[in-house]
This record gives structure tokens, sequence and C-alpha cells, in this order.
């Protein structure tokens, strides 16, 4: 069964050609939909997103959908690119939207995309950008009693093999995708 109101890209248009800044407004997504983030047309471009969500540095939308408005990586979530977990954490992101997608378009209900947003933003909260602050605070410290107190927990880590397989786990966000997927 093929979803009546799916969207069919034909090529040469947009992906989302009906999505303009009221659409944006409507949603709830806060920020400045209507100051200089349009193309010539009065649609809006991907990276407007990012923009208009009125993230801070390191902030995250109260949900990953907004009506017709999908929020994945850097327009859901913004983080510091120094604590390294940003991308995978989009990349993660884009993977359960598509599953979700996939199965709205065969018929499944559009709740799953309230579901998507339950299961990728307490994540984004805790294994992205807790952890890439983390990071950050650990790769700039100036401090030298920190710094070998720092690596000193590391090799702590990777003597003990439990430890050493926890710490890959979440460090790799693999932990975060099983989490996600405990939640319902």
């Amino acid at each position: 069964m093929v979803n009546e109101h799916a969207y069919v890209p034909q090529k040469g248009r947009a992906p989302f050609p009906n999505l303009f800044a009221s659409d944006v407004a409507a949603a709830g997504v806060s920020g400045p939909a209507n100051r200089g983030y349009l193309s010539g047309n009065g649609l809006l471009s991907a990276m407007s997103l990012g923009r208009i969500t009125g993230l801070a540095s390191t902030d995250l939308v109260p949900n990953y959908n907004h009506g017709r408005i999908l929020l994945a990586g850097d327009a859901a979530h913004l983080n510091s690119p120094s604590g390294d977990m940003g991308m995978n954490g989009g990349l993660h992101d884009a993977h359960n939207l598509t599953e979700n997608l996939n199965k709205i378009w065969t018929g499944d209900d559009l709740s799953l995309l309230d579901l998507y947003s339950r299961q990728r933003k307490p994540i984004a909260e805790r294994q992205i950008i807790e952890q890439a602050d983390k990071n950050r605070k650990r790769m700039t410290e100036r401090d030298p009693t920190k710094r070998r107190k720092a690596l000193a927990e590391m090799r702590a880590i990777t003597d003990d093999p439990v430890r050493c397989e926890s710490f890959l786990m979440k460090s790799s966000m693999i932990e975060g995708l099983r989490e996600a997927d405990l939640i319902k």
C-alpha cells in the first residue's frame, strides 16, 4: 500500500516543493523564519532549517518532528565540533528517520515520527551533547595535573576489559542505538 500523502520527488524538483516559512512558524519551530533564510521562490533551504531553530552552540530542539518538518543532525542538536560526536549522531538520526519514513511509506502510521523524536532526543542529550562536551573539555584542558589524571583514567579503562568494552560501546555510540531501540 502506498501512502497517499507521500511526496514522490520528480527529476529537477526540490524534495519538499511546498515547504514555506509559514510551515515552519505554524509547526512551532522558533526562530527568524522570515529574515533572509528563504530562497528566491519563498522556499526554505535545508541549511535554513538549522539556522532558524534558534539553537545555541550546544543545544537541542524540543522535538525532532514539527508537523511536516522533520529535523535531524545539526538542525536538531548542536554541539562543539571539537567533541567529535555531532556527525555520527546526525547519521544515526538519519538512519532512524529513514527506517520510520520507509515504514510510513508502506502504510504504517504517522505516529512513527513521534517515535523518532522520542528515540533520538534522549540519546542526543546523553550520547552527543553531554559526551561531546566532556571530550572537548578533556582535549582542551591546560592544567597538567588534570591532564595526567584524565590520562591515568583512560589507561585504567584500557586495562580493564569490561570497562574498555563499555567505553568503546559508548564512544562509538552503539550504546545509544541500543538504548533508542528500547524506547517505544
